[in-house]
């Protein structure tokens, strides 16, 4: 896995991630099922989703939340109320979403060789700020039915010609979006017939899940960590908050961060922290009432994190 793409830093990554809600991969259709009989006859609906009475009672505010509802395999998760316009399309504009929760999972099946095929399926929680005036647009049977699992309805979106790319939605406040796979997977833990991922453990013990955060970050490591996690939100002096957590940060790593968090500081009033919580768990947090400042220093841990990048050198062409 490329490392600059794994080690992207800032809500901006994370936000163009996020525009992806309405274009969720599925499984194909030999795994998935479809919305009803095959061949059968299919119309376009738009629907309420306060109207299906079979929907989740869950409570997700924060990443820490939503780690108790999703799979092994997840390696990359976010949480924002930075939600993108294309977000808010989604559903007409008939609510504005609060929040997206997003898991990105692994999962591995067998091609038509048996040979193993690793693929990423997100999974997304949707926090609308008004749930009783949702909707969304959706595929049923001429019969006006949906698929059932668990006695939860998964409201069926998208082409029914191309099932392995359908997706699928639960209601509740917040609803789950995913491709069947997804939605069922996560439905089964919510029920308490499957276990959520334990990857994330030793730092989410870490994590203040008492801050109303506007972005969090958590991501399986590569080289310098084993996980990774950022969030920023205002704290009540109304300074901004930007904290890294590390589990198992090399020595290197922490070296190069230390300098950083260690320099002469040039801005009036902001702080910046460097703290070895245990022998598993780095935590570094920049605060400052003034966003540009917050912001450059930020970049500069940053760099300081991401540690030296290696850049091609140009070979001279020899002149006649």
């Amino acid at each position: 896995m490329d490392r600059e793409k794994v080690m992207a830093f800032g809500a901006i990554f994370a936000i163009a991630i996020m525009i992806g809600s309405a274009v969720l991969m599925g499984l194909p259709a030999l795994l998935t099922g479809d919305v009803g009989n095959s061949g059968g006859n299919y119309k376009e609906v738009n629907i309420k989703l306060s109207d299906y009475k079979d929907g989740t009672n869950i409570s997700i505010n924060s990443i820490k939340d939503g780690l108790k509802y999703i799979p092994d395999g997840t390696y990359k998760v976010h949480y924002t109320k930075q939600v993108p316009l294309a977000g808010q399309q989604f559903y007409n504009n008939t609510s504005q979403l609060d929040s997206i929760l997003r898991a990105d999972v692994y999962t591995s099946i067998a091609d038509k060789d048996g040979k193993p095929q690793i693929m990423v399926h997100p999974l997304e929680f949707h926090q609308f700020e008004d749930y009783n005036n949702v909707s969304v647009d959706a595929v049923m049977t001429g019969s006006g039915r949906f698929p059932i699992y668990n006695n939860h309805t998964l409201i069926a979106k998208g082409n029914v010609s191309d099932p392995a790319n359908m997706s699928y939605q639960v209601a509740g406040n917040p609803s789950i979006v995913g491709s069947y796979y997804m939605t069922v997977t996560a439905l089964d833990i919510i029920d308490g017939k499957r276990l959520p991922t334990s990857s994330f453990n030793t730092i989410a013990n870490h994590i203040d899940d008492t801050v109303d955060y506007e972005y969090e970050y958590l991501i399986m490591g590569v080289n310098d960590f084993k996980t990774y996690y950022e969030s920023v939100f205002k704290d009540s002096e109304n300074r901004h908050v930007r904290t890294w957590l590390f589990e198992d940060l090399t020595d290197d790593a922490k070296e190069r961060v230390k300098v950083e968090v260690n320099a002469e500081n040039e801005y009036e009033g902001l702080v910046k922290t460097y703290t070895e919580i245990d022998d598993k768990v780095t935590k570094i947090e920049v605060k400052s009432q003034k966003y540009s400042d917050f912001d450059n220093v930020s970049k500069k841990i940053k760099e300081a994190i991401r540690g030296p990048v290696e850049t091609e050198t140009e070979t001279e062409t020899p002149t006649e």
